[in-house]
């Protein structure tokens, strides 16, 4: 009941609420009453569930993801994997690989009829440039997963993945560089970054590139 969170000033407690589960330590109490955020405002929600002064042992951000998962839509999950890896910068690959897959799921349900990302706007945009962001900055992701959820892409135009860009890292980071050349001369057609690609690569003559 919504009115046993008024407080006498008549507010609708959520000030109040954030306020006491913000300062609050107890993993137990603060999931059991931040669900009632969840269906208020959630802004607030996130808000307490990013606390910055909490220690990550006190409420754990895998368990946050678990539950959100199970109450929240996948902006407000994507959120709180951007506020665990970008900003708590926690060392956790399982995140990481999480926010990876947020941003590649966001994409697929924004994805033109065409299957074609290139030059995208808007949200589709903003995701993709922060999964190429994020594949190029972050040393703690499963590049094998990421690879497979790449591939698994609605093909384009050409019957492929359109995440072109990101085989080509996820290639790189698997020391696939035959792939991540095939990538760069067939499909992005692009001749000078696969020269230069080489060159960065030359010591690691695994595969015999020049």
């Amino acid at each position: 009941d919504d009115a046993l969170y008024r407080d006498a000033g008549g507010d609708d407690g959520l000030a109040h609420t954030r306020r006491a589960l913000r300062a609050c330590d107890d993993a137990e109490l603060v999931l059991e009453f931040v669900g009632w955020l969840l269906e208020r405002d959630t802004a607030v929600a996130l808000d307490v569930l990013c606390a910055p002064r909490r220690p990550e042992h006190a409420l754990p951000h895998a368990r946050v993801l678990d539950y959100l998962r199970e109450r929240a839509n996948s902006a407000t999950v994507t959120s709180y994997l951007e506020y665990v890896v970008l900003r708590a910068e926690s060392d956790d690959e399982r995140l990481h690989t999480a926010l990876a897959l947020a941003y590649i799921d966001t994409m697929r349900a924004l994805a033109p009829a065409d299957g074609e990302l290139d030059g995208a706007g808007g949200l589709l945009g903003d995701s993709r440039a922060a999964l190429l962001r994020l594949l190029r900055e972050s040393a703690l992701y499963d590049a094998e997963e990421l690879l497979g959820a790449a591939l698994a892409f609605a093909p384009g135009a050409d019957g492929e993945s359109p995440l072109r860009e990101e085989l080509v890292l996820l290639y790189a980071r698997l020391r696939r560089h035959r792939d991540a050349l095939r990538v760069l001369v067939h499909r992005i057609r692009d001749d000078a970054r696969a020269e230069a690609y080489c060159a960065r690569y030359d010591d690691d003559d695994e595969q015999g590139l020049l």
